[in-house]
């Protein structure tokens, strides 16, 4: 399907039109909010579910990743969500941490994507 890096709306609506697909994972990183918004609204019209995984994407990533499929109801909640890999990350910036209760990524409460950078923290990676 397309280019193996990302995948268009227009791969997925031709896949869509043969009949070739059942499940479509969103990964943000790759298609970013745009596209994405557009591959979940084809799925939703044809009926298809959406997986939402990621890449090695640190916590800012998995909070972008979060909010987008939150926003819709083909990605909230029908299916496990691959956002655990800013689990295995040793240091962070954030000042607020990702927090995960009773199996779900808790959204934060800060305006837009509710990423807020520890300035102190984020010159440490900077430097380093």
């Amino acid at each position: 399907m397309g280019d193996e890096s990302c995948f268009t709306p227009m791969d997925v609506m031709r896949e869509i039109e043969l009949g070739a697909l059942r499940i479509v994972m969103i990964k943000t990183a790759r298609t970013g909010f745009t596209l994405s918004r557009k591959i979940i609204h084809l799925c939703e019209q044809a009926g298809i579910r959406n997986l939402h995984g990621m890449q090695g994407d640190s916590s800012v990533g998995t909070l972008c990743s979060a909010h987008l499929c939150a926003g819709f109801k083909n990605t909230s909640f029908y299916y496990p969500s691959d956002l655990s890999f800013f689990l295995h990350l040793t240091a962070d910036f954030l000042k607020n941490p990702i927090q995960i209760k009773d199996g779900y990524l808790e959204l934060g409460k800060d305006p837009g994507l509710g990423i807020v950078i520890d300035d102190k923290a984020f010159r440490t990676f900077q430097a380093g």
